[in-house]
């Protein structure tokens, strides 16, 4: 069944795979984990770029015991770095590391646990590798495959030439995300260069999940122009225009036997979607949801709906 993502404040964010040898999907178990003291939460929220200057030691806690793979932390300073891994909270292994400045860093760990204590200086974020479960989206935007191949780049997995697709599924992947736009510049993916990398991805055994940009280039929370050939609409017309565009997309897709399982209606859109008629700026909150929530953007969910049913 075709899964519809809301991209209010960012998309879908894929776990990171790490130290995977196999096909086995390894993930980072510490991904928004209770941690002790609150203030440290800014550890485990995927962004090694917040950091946080311990007085004491922290520590994370997964709920529950699991099997790991390993450990690992990013430092804001170079320094030698100690962390311990426990299952019940009394009993502790230690592992010591030599971690650069800003960069990852990781030790190996081959039993279950349920604690990561961290007791050193500043830190970006701790990570607890584990096995994913199987259902689990992990993968990466290739929306720019077609154009760095045209560039002469060569894709190689220890030191042989593969098919990027091939490398990711080689390493567990399962999704892959493409970006759409309507009219992008030269050489920028639209639907025909999405269309003809959805095959290839699709081949190689990999979900696909579409990112509807509703723009003719970048859109995040500074950009979010509506495409030129859909400006001057008023809000009645964009929302049916959407809701066509976006179902003759999917139809597209499905025609040519590469179905879509994942969607995002938007990019990043926190400060609106097709600006000017949507921009959260203009409108007061009560009206913006009213109005623009209730037809410009619901009209994205709309046209997928008969598609999701099975209904004409």
């Amino acid at each position: 069944m075709l899964r519809l993502v809301m991209a209010l404040a960012g998309l879908l964010a894929f776990a990171p795979a790490a130290h995977a040898s196999s096909n086995d999907l390894v993930v980072n178990r510490a991904l928004g984990a209770d941690v002790q003291p609150a203030a440290a939460a800014a550890l485990v929220d995927g962004d090694a770029t917040t950091t946080y200057c311990p007085d004491g030691p922290v520590v994370v806690d997964l709920g529950r015991p699991v099997s790991l793979r390993g450990a690992g932390v990013t430092m804001k300073d170079a320094s030698r770095v100690t962390l311990e891994l426990s299952a019940n909270g009394r009993d502790w292994s230690r592992r010591s590391v030599d971690a650069p400045a800003g960069g990852p860093a990781y030790v190996r760990y081959d039993d279950r646990a349920r604690y990561l204590r961290f007791d050193g200086g500043c830190a970006g974020e701790l990570r607890m590798f584990g096995d994913g479960p199987r259902d689990f989206a992990a993968g990466a935007d290739l929306s720019f495959t077609l154009l760095e191949e045209e560039a002469g780049t060569v894709f190689t997995d220890r030191g042989r030439a593969k098919p990027v697709e091939k490398i990711f599924v080689d390493h567990g992947a399962n999704y892959v995300r493409l970006r759409l736009w309507l009219n992008p510049p030269a050489g920028y993916p639209d639907l025909l260069t999405d269309l003809e990398m959805a095959r290839r991805f699709k081949a190689a055994g990999m979900k696909l999940y579409l990112d509807f940009h509703y723009s003719d280039f970048w859109a995040d929370p500074q950009h979010q122009d509506t495409p030129s050939s859909w400006a001057g609409q008023d809000l009645a017309t964009m929302s049916r225009t959407v809701q066509t565009y976006t179902r003759r997309v999917l139809q597209a897709f499905a025609a040519q036997g590469t179905p879509v399982d994942l969607v995002s209606i938007g990019n990043e859109i926190r400060n609106g979607i097709l600006w000017p008629t949507g921009q959260l700026s203009t409108w007061s909150d009560a009206e913006w949801n009213a109005e623009v929530g209730a037809a410009a953007l619901a009209a994205g969910p709309d046209g997928l709906w008969p598609l999701v049913t099975g209904t004409p």
